[in-house]
């Protein structure tokens, strides 16, 4: 137990690290995008990588799921029998990516209306699909060698393909000066290198001599229910850079972009805490002593959370100075709105912890989907009024809902008795602050009254946290 318990955390940081570097490419190619193109421009290289995901989500169709569960129901089979899953789902993944993209390809005309106010030309747009293709081989090879528990091997996947393509991209643009198309070209021949690479060293387990396809309907009805949950989630994520480029256009859409840019400095290190944070989770659960250890996790997390909320929201205006040109500077007024956006859906991890108990899962699918709808509800009310502040509150109001309806259904499966009041005033001091800023900006004044929230939020997280510190059986420092 105390050696899985090591694995456990050895495993977290790798993944965490590797998590950290591969999305920490998109802050260090900021201030060279935001120098060579214009905020429409620079919306529409945003807009291509919110397709690639939309397209990896329907490609994947549960396959990385599928090949999680049954790689291990086939180890007593032995390894021959796991290579023979691994190499099917590759076949499956090739195949069913095929028919995505060519089939995405004849529905350009759509895409190049929805998502980019028909100013895209389809070779763009084509060279893109293929890249969310390669993306996918290379994603089952990371995720084969976290089932061999090789973290190592996995993150070294990811980075490649995240830094190897920024990478490239970047100097296809300096090197040729050929605009948005330098990028997506880039993009896909580190996609390519990625998938490459990562076949290599997995090598072992894609023999494709034969053709079963004994797997491909148990893998596909297996995968299939996923879809709704993985589209909604793309969906909360990326809901409000849609509505802005439909409504207010390309230009208003890149002032927002290196808005979310530099709130994901803080979403990066979230990121990284779930990963250590899920596995946890999932163990203490499974006792009583589980729920006084969420019950003060809640505070901590929020509790930091906030806190550093605060901060990226003051260094906002600093940051975009150093990082884009004048005509960015506007996207600084939605970082705070966004900070909190990151910080509560990274409380999902705990709030839906009790469905995720009883495996209420679909109850998960419908959450998502009703905070869709008052999200588009809210910012298609709000954006007329406020413009891109009013998509970044529409996301922050969907994310809250969610929660909400998380946690207190959550409660009826696993009674955790969340101390509902404190996590209320910490957001509500948060949240004071930064409307604050947004209104006053970084001053003198701004500084003191979010030293003195920030205070306030510490003392009640300082509380909870000897209390969680104990049940992790963490040493006092």
């Amino acid at each position: 137990m105390i050696k899985r318990t090591k694995q456990l955390g050895k495993d977290s940081i790798i993944y965490g690290v590797g998590s950290v570097l591969s999305r920490s490419m998109n802050l260090i190619a900021l201030p060279i995008f935001t120098r060579l193109f214009s905020p429409g421009e620079y919306a529409f290289i945003d807009m291509v990588s919110v397709i690639n995901v939309l397209l990896c989500s329907v490609i994947n169709l549960g396959f990385d799921l599928g090949q999680g569960v049954y790689f291990f129901e086939e180890k007593k089979k032995g390894i021959s029998a796991q290579k023979e899953l691994v190499a099917s789902i590759f076949r499956i993944r090739v195949i069913w990516g095929i028919v995505v993209v060519i089939f995405c390809t004849l529905c350009f005309p759509v895409f190049n209306s929805l998502f980019f106010d028909n100013r895209l030309p389809w070779q763009y747009l084509v060279l893109a699909f293929t890249g969310s293709l390669f993306m996918q081989i290379s994603g089952q090879c990371a995720d084969l060698f976290q089932l061999l528990f090789r973290p190592w091997l996995s993150s070294i996947i990811t980075i490649f393909q995240a830094c190897g393509s920024m990478a490239i991209a970047i100097c296809v643009v300096l090197i040729f000066d050929v605009g948005v198309f330098g990028v997506i070209v880039g993009t896909l021949i580190g996609s390519i290198g990625s998938a490459i690479f990562g076949w290599w060293m997995a090598r072992d387990y894609f023999d494709l001599s034969s053709f079963n396809t004994d797997w491909w309907s148990r893998i596909s009805h297996f995968g299939l229910p996923t879809i709704p949950l993985a589209l909604a989630g793309w969906l909360i994520m990326n809901l409000d850079r849609i509505m802005i480029m439909n409504l207010l256009g390309p230009e208003a859409m890149g002032r927002y972009v290196v808005g979310v840019k530099i709130a994901l400095i803080l979403a990066l290190v979230i990121g990284a805490v779930k990963l250590a944070w899920f596995p946890i989770a999932l163990d203490v659960i499974q006792t009583e002593a589980g729920k006084k250890l969420l019950r003060n996790a809640s505070t901590v997390y929020l509790g930091i959370g906030f806190t550093a909320a605060i901060i990226v929201s003051f260094i906002a205006p600093f940051v975009m100075q150093i990082i884009a040109t004048p005509l960015y500077f506007k996207g600084h007024l939605v970082v705070g709105i966004l900070c909190l956006f990151f910080v509560l859906e990274g409380y999902l991890g705990i709030s839906q912890l009790g469905l995720l108990k009883n495996k209420k899962t679909y109850l998960l699918t419908i959450f998502a989907v009703i905070s869709v709808i008052v999200s588009f509800i809210v910012i298609y009310l709000l954006i007329q009024i406020a413009g891109i502040f009013g998509a970044a509150i529409g996301m922050l109001v969907g994310v809250i809902l969610r929660n909400i309806l998380s946690q207190i259904i959550s409660e009826t499966y696993y009674h955790v008795n969340f101390m509902s009041r404190i996590i209320f005033q910490q957001f509500f001091l948060a949240l004071v602050t930064i409307v604050n800023l947004i209104i006053f900006g970084s001053n003198t004044y701004s500084f003191l009254f979010s030293l003195l929230s920030i205070s306030l939020i510490l003392v009640q997280t300082y509380q909870n946290s000897e209390v969680f510190r104990r049940a992790l059986k963490m040493p006092e420092k």
